[in-house]
């Protein structure tokens, strides 16, 4: 009976999955979609009590009753995963919504994706075995729940066995093809695009002269050699304003996109909102190497930003961590939002989240 209600469970989860997908996106019903999609849980409660009814009309223990424990842990700890991902792909395919991404391949973002997963595995392990060891307590005679037993060593060495597959993208990293590093990044670095010399008179270029800034000067280059000349540099940031982000692309060459962004002076932090389908995202959540390139708006003075960038979660919620990281961002782009109620639903709808990283690097030309 137990393996039969499984087989039942499984297939009625895909249906509710389906059912609920088609009426959030296809029929336009999305409070409706989102009932149905909320009936799922209650299909490992079904499951459970049934194994525990089962196990108290004094029916002997077996290797079905380890199995519906395992299942149980499995759904709780993947299911909501595995319904975001779903769920991203029907409102892709049946609203012309932004296409999902795929889980990082290269570096350390992928190491990151395998922990994580495992993380996961753990969680089904623990709740499998917690389930295993209730009804151990339960039947109480050894004999009789050796069955049980048994399936929390299966659950165990599933869990090593993951582990060790975790360990080995921690201890050697996937390269990228093309000769990338250890991180799924380039050779090439951002100084190769955006390092920018004087070499003499400059023509004019339209209408517009362009200038002659002389010779290079002390603080111009990849070393900087003075707290001064870095200072310059910095204040060209402020607090806010716009400027070209570089990414890496598979193949090693640079992704450059314009954003807005706010900096902190005091942490050296730099934050931009993005969506989750630009090329940058897929470029930083591969290789999270980033720079940021700033200039006066007459050209006369430059400076380029390298770190490490890290990203929110894509916002999911009005009230989810993201979305209010993105609100404190706007504000401190643009100040107060006419409307933050239709700002967060916005947010959510667009799929935003934040990108920031922690000045390192700096060069450039602070001007005279």
């Amino acid at each position: 009976m137990i393996v039969a209600l499984i087989v039942v469970c499984e297939v009625a989860f895909w249906v509710l999955l389906a059912a609920g997908l088609l009426l959030r996106y296809a029929a336009h019903r999305p409070r409706l979609g989102l009932a149905v999609l909320l009936v799922e849980p209650l299909l490992e409660v079904v499951l459970l009590a049934a194994t525990a009814l089962d196990l108290r009309r004094d029916a002997e223990p077996s290797w079905t009753h380890g199995l519906a424990a395992l299942y149980v842990g499995y759904t709780v700890a993947y299911g909501r995963t595995t319904l975001r991902r779903l769920d991203g792909h029907a409102r892709h395919r049946l609203a012309g919504g932004p296409r999902p991404l795929r889980p990082p391949r290269h570096g350390r973002a992928r190491t990151a994706h395998e922990v994580r997963l495992w993380l996961r595995t753990l969680l089904a392990v623990a709740l499998a075995c917690g389930l295993l060891q209730l009804a151990i307590l339960y039947v109480g005679e050894a004999d009789a729940s050796a069955p049980l037993r048994s399936w929390q060593f299966v659950a165990l060495r599933a869990l090593g066995i993951h582990g060790l597959i975790a360990l080995s993208y921690v201890l050697w990293p996937t390269r990228a093809p093309g000769g990338q590093g250890a991180r799924g990044g380039t050779k090439l670095t951002s100084a190769a695009l955006c390092r920018v010399r004087s070499r003499g008179p400059r023509p004019r270029t339209g209408d517009r002269d362009l200038g002659h800034r002389g010779p290079q000067q002390p603080n111009e280059g990849p070393d900087m050699p003075s707290n001064d000349a870095r200072t310059e540099v910095l204040a060209l940031l402020g607090d806010h304003g716009r400027g070209g982000v570089l990414t890496l692309k598979k193949d090693g060459r640079p992704q450059v996109s314009t954003v807005d962004f706010a900096h902190d002076p005091a942490t050296g932090r730099v934050r931009f909102s993005t969506t989750q389908d630009r090329a940058k995202v897929r470029n930083l959540r591969r290789d999270p190497r980033i720079s940021l390139y700033v200039s006066r708006p007459d050209g006369g003075a430059y400076g380029v930003y390298e770190g490490t960038a890290s990203l929110t979660p894509v916002a999911a919620a009005p009230d989810d961590a993201s979305v209010e990281e993105l609100v404190d961002l706007y504000r401190a782009v643009r100040g107060e939002h006419p409307d933050w109620d239709e700002y967060r639903r916005v947010m959510v709808e667009d799929g935003r989240l934040v990108v920031s990283f922690t000045i390192g690097h700096v060069y450039g030309w602070g001007g005279v």
